[in-house]
């Protein structure tokens, strides 16, 4: 009886580790209406959360695009 309770005990335990480190499935989330001149869509990924030990989904958003950058030669006049 004790062997068959001990072996409940396990089996739940095992049970429970399972089901809570189970991968989820990508959820899948439609891109809102973007402007293309202005906002990059970003899409969602999964995160590695140092707190809880386990991955998490990040969402996709949009962010503003970055201003244009241009490159400027700089020369020492004397």
């Amino acid at each position: 009886m004790k062997k068959l309770i001990s072996f409940s005990v396990f089996l739940l335990l095992l049970l429970m580790l399972a089901l809570g480190q189970r991968v989820q499935a990508q959820r899948i989330r439609a891109a809102e209406r973007v402007e293309p001149a202005m906002r990059v869509w970003i899409p969602g990924h999964w995160k590695w959360n140092v707190r809880w030990k386990r991955y998490i989904w990040v969402p996709g958003h949009t962010l503003r695009k970055p201003a244009p950058v241009r490159v400027v030669r700089v020369r020492r006049v004397r």
